[in-house]
């Protein structure tokens, strides 16, 4: 009997939801104003979730943010690590994951490297964000 009752639970629940598809967005409404009544709340609005490159900012170092930004700036569609920043377990995998689909390449004329390590010969300096820099290479 229980058995029963909790099938015609489940076929008023689906039957609802298909009538009246605004239900589901419910909870993230409610959501967002509970949000909304604590100013100094850390979490961003769940509407916010879904957007390309939310959390970006928060969830990278300042580092990788910069090169991102650099890259971005420039349009580059490709890029390839100098050997500190490739060494650097801590942003090698993060920079690469997160400036998909931008391709990390070693032909590419973009190179990313740390401020404090010296410029290849042939290789011009475009930009510098949070000790980063961005040169382009012949």
């Amino acid at each position: 009997m229980r058995l029963v009752r909790t099938g015609q639970l489940i076929l008023i629940l689906v039957l609802f939801v298909g009538f009246f598809p605004i239900s589901i967005s419910t909870p993230v409404y409610l959501g967002n104003a509970l949000l909304d009544l604590f100013p100094g709340h850390k979490m961003k609005s769940l509407s916010q979730f879904d957007k390309p490159g939310s959390g970006r900012d928060e969830g990278l170092p300042r580092e990788v943010n910069a090169m991102l930004s650099l890259l971005e700036e420039h349009d580059a569609d490709s890029f390839r690590l100098s050997p500190g920043i490739a060494a650097n377990k801590k942003f090698h995998n993060r920079i690469i994951e997160s400036a998909f689909p931008k391709l990390v390449i070693e032909a590419s004329p973009f190179l990313l490297q740390f401020t404090s390590e010296p410029s290849p010969a042939k290789c011009q300096n475009l930009s510098s964000q949070n000790g980063v820099t961005l040169a382009r290479c012949k």
